[in-house]
């Protein structure tokens, strides 16, 4: 699908956690209910996790920067990463007291229509902030072409000043370095929260990658049709009056495929072909690799093409009951 720049270093930050799905959980149980679950499944997952090894399938030189506890979970995801080709830094490691600051799990019920609801527990992943990524980056950012800062506006010390300052000096000293944004939706966020946490990166972004629902939230609009893309390019030149001169907004829009608008303000709205949707847990995250897959093999070109890379690959993995170990080849 893509050509090979396995020399083209791709960091993705954000959490990562253990995903463990209540496979057969048609609703929540209410108040004083119980619910038989009999076949649950456990997998890694986590917005940077899912990214990161979806990259490496498509073979891009993919690596893990995300807060992880030296625990049970923690060694599970580690064995995952090793298997998948992705490269993780030991000094993220964290050592854990007891029960105090776990590896972050998430559990998962997949509705009849593919959708999913978690209940997150964020554990240790919330203790990523912009120091540790500025060591990182220090340390073993050579040959650093992208940089995708996922997670951002559940992880509570990854965002905000600290975060614009240390992807400013990133750019300084790497002029050729690109940075994604991809938003995660959280329930009550404020414009004004948006604002705090995203405004200082934004003016570093080279490309903007929330979905429908986070883009409404980040504008303080809660009117705009979902799937309708014409409404989905003009809050996607409202986000770029937010960003600097040189950001693309792209605004995904599940089954109804994406919005962009490139740095020179030219606006597409890009369908995808129909899928049978089985899961869509990661499918956001798998969007982004292909994406970014895109981007790098073609040296930063078309930020349409890439976007079209980004509805294929996300279109595999809803018809898949995995975020990232889906098949990629041409139906």
């Amino acid at each position: 699908m893509f050509d090979r720049r396995k020399n083209d270093l791709v960091a993705c930050v954000g959490n990562a956690c253990v995903d463990v799905y209540l496979t057969g959980l048609n609703h929540w149980p209410g108040r004083g209910e119980r619910a038989v679950i009999t076949n649950p499944k456990v997998s890694v997952g986590g917005n940077a996790l899912n990214t990161a090894i979806v990259l490496s399938r498509l073979d891009v030189n993919s690596h893990l920067v995300a807060s992880i506890s030296d625990d049970y979970y923690g060694r599970f995801i580690l064995e995952r990463l090793a298997r998948s080709g992705v490269h993780f830094d030991q000094s993220l490691l964290l050592g854990t007291n007891g029960t105090d600051n776990p590896t972050a799990h998430a559990l998962i019920s997949v509705a009849e229509d593919g959708e999913p609801s978690f209940v997150y527990m964020p554990g240790t992943s919330s203790r990523l902030d912009a120091g540790m990524l500025e060591r990182w980056i220090q340390d073993r950012g050579n040959g650093l072409r992208l940089l995708h800062l996922s997670s951002l506006g559940i992880l509570p010390n990854f965002g905000g000043e600290d975060l614009g300052e240390v992807v400013e000096r990133a750019k300084q000293h790497r002029p050729q370095l690109r940075v994604s944004v991809n938003t995660t939706l959280v329930h009550g966020h404020t414009s004004e929260d948006w604002q705090r946490a995203l405004g200082p990166v934004l003016l570093f972004t080279d490309y903007l990658i929330p979905n429908l629902m986070e883009a409404q939230q980040i504008l303080g609009n809660s009117q705009m049709p979902m799937g309708d893309g014409e409404h989905a390019v003009s809050a996607a030149r409202r986000l770029r009056q937010m960003c600097g001169e040189a950001t693309a907004v792209i605004i995904t829009m599940g089954k109804d495929g994406c919005a962009v608008v490139d740095r020179d303000d030219r606006a597409e709205i890009i369908r995808v072909e129909s899928s049978n949707v089985t899961d869509a847990t990661g499918a956001g995250d798998a969007w982004c690799a292909g994406f970014i897959a895109g981007l790098v093999g073609r040296d930063f070109e078309s930020v349409f093409d890439a976007a079209r890379d980004g509805n294929r690959v996300a279109r595999r993995c809803v018809a898949s009951e995995s975020a990232h170990d889906f098949d990629f080849h041409e139906d």
